[in-house]
Order: C-alpha cells, then sequence, then structure tokens
C-alpha cells in the first residue's frame, strides 16, 4: 500500500502550483486564512509549506501586506540564467546515450505543445512545455544530479517566465530555436547544438531582464 502523503507536503505542492499559475497574482492573499479556507486544510500544514516558500526563495510572508510573491532582483536573474548556461549546454556536450526516436518525438511533441499555446494565448502551458522541453534535453544527457540542480531553477524561474512571456513578441522566435535544436540533435552535431542552446537561454535572459 502507498503511504499517503504528509499535510505540509500536499499544502506545499498546491501553493507551489497557485503561484505558477499567476493565483497569486489575480487574487491577491492577503492572509493564511484564505489558504486555509480555499485548501480545506488547517492551518499548521499551510504555515510549514509556506515557511519552506520562504526558504526556497519563492514566497514572503509579511504581516501587514500577506503574502508576497517574491520578486527576482537582476542579480539573481543573471546567476539562475548563467547556472542554466553552464548545466545544460555542458550536458548536452555529453550525452551518454544516442537519442532514439522516441525522444525524437516527445520533444516535437513539447515543440507542438508549445504552438498550440501560444496561439490560444496560454502562458502557463507554454512555460511548462518550454521547462519539459529543456528537462528532457537534459534526461537525455543522463545526469541525475544536473536534473535535480535545475528543478529548482526552473521553478524558481517558472512564475516570472508566465509574466515576462505575456509582454513579449518573441515567443514565434522562441519556438523556432527550439526547432533548430531538436534538428541538430537529430544530426549528431553536439557542438552547434551547444551554440544554438546557449544563444538561446541568452535570449531569455535579456527578455526576463528588459521586459520583468
Amino acid at each position: 500500500m502507498k503511504s499517503k502523503k504528509p499535510l505540509n507536503e500536499i499544502a506545499y505542492q498546491r501553493i507551489k502550483d497557485k503561484i505558477m499559475r499567476g493565483d497569486f497574482v489575480e487574487k491577491n492573499y492577503t492572509s493564511q486564512s484564505q489558504l486555509v479556507e480555499e485548501l480545506n486544510m488547517s492551518r499548521t500544514p499551510i504555515v510549514v509549506a509556506l515557511r519552506r516558500l520562504a526558504n526556497e526563495g519563492f514566497v514572503r510572508v509579511a504581516s501587514k501586506q500577506g503574502i508576497i510573491i517574491q520578486e527576482l532582483s537582476i542579480k539573481e536573474t543573471n546567476e539562475l540564467f548563467d547556472m542554466r548556461i553552464a548545466l545544460e549546454t555542458y550536458s548536452i556536450k555529453r550525452i551518454n546515450h544516442l537519442p532514439t526516436d522516441d525522444d525524437f518525438q516527445k520533444l516535437e511533441q513539447l515543440i507542438e505543445e508549445q504552438k498550440q499555446s501560444f496561439e490560444k494565448e496560454n502562458f502557463y502551458n507554454f512555460s511548462r512545455a518550454d521547462a519539459d522541453f529543456h528537462k528532457y534535453l537534459l534526461e537525455i544527457g543522463g545526469n541525475s544530479a544536473f536534473i535535480n540542480t535545475m528543478q529548482n531553477i526552473w521553478d524558481r524561474l517558472f512564475f516570472h517566465s508566465t509574466l515576462v512571456l505575456r509582454k513579449t513578441n518573441d515567443i514565434p522566435k522562441f519556438i523556432e530555436e527550439h526547432v533548430a535544436i531538436l534538428e541538430n540533435l537529430k544530426k549528431g552535431d553536439y557542438n552547434s547544438l551547444s551554440k544554438v542552446l546557449e544563444s538561446h537561454i541568452q535570449g531569455g535572459k535579456m527578455q526576463f531582464l528588459e521586459k520583468y
């Protein structure tokens, strides 16, 4: 039998999902009582979850202002994107197995999801497909430590990336770059792929710094 998740873990995942979807911006949570009511939980697991999210840099809880999304500073933005460039390009140069047709099909599917999300102006789903595309590239690279490290970076950037995407006209360009990344992967040209990938992530960083 599977053991049930602790309530504080459930609260953490559900609150984090609300952050990712932008609910905190739209609903303006002024107190923990709102989350107690919405999640139908006692206060304790919610307090524990918020403390964890605060430690991870997602929120801060102010007595008079409520629960506030922690904005990224210019320094944090640069550091997070530089870490992405370092890990993602290093990983792609050292792929430990040849990508399969299933790998190519999965990446093509994620690109198609991005196209459809863009057409529907669903920026949350676009951001999710974008993150999954990059995560899958790391999985092909085969270094689980990189994936675990990158997960927190993607999460930190995710909410903010959704806001940035609403303000940019460069989404078609991002999709084209993903197509170019996939084409180089199919050719097995990992050096060119790494250069395209670095330029792509660097462009994302510039969008953050200009629009956010």
